[in-house]
């Protein structure tokens, strides 16, 4: 009989095959994040890590008020990618 934790491994493992990994962290935390003109989350102080579907050129974008930062990324099959961002600060 499986248990819970035996599925959980089973997806975890299924993701990681398939799916990409992006670690973003913004500077100041708090932005938001968009990924291929759809909204991910919010970016917490240390950082965070999201399961993404593989792709080429896709548009990363963080938002906090009235700023705005954007890169292009590829995003690998089972692979990790970092993407930092620094937006202004209010003064």
């Amino acid at each position: 009989m499986w248990t819970l934790q035996d599925y959980i491994t089973l997806l975890n493992d299924a993701l990681k095959r398939t799916c990409s990994r992006l670690l973003v962290e913004t500077d100041p935390p708090g932005a938001s994040l968009v990924v291929s003109n759809r909204e991910i989350g919010t970016v917490p102080p240390n950082g965070d890590l999201w399961w993404v579907d593989p792709a080429k050129g896709a548009e990363l974008k963080v938002v906090k008020g009235p700023y705005q930062a954007e890169k292009f990324v590829d995003f690998p099959k089972g692979k990790l990618v970092q993407a930092r961002f620094f937006l202004p600060r209010d003064t």
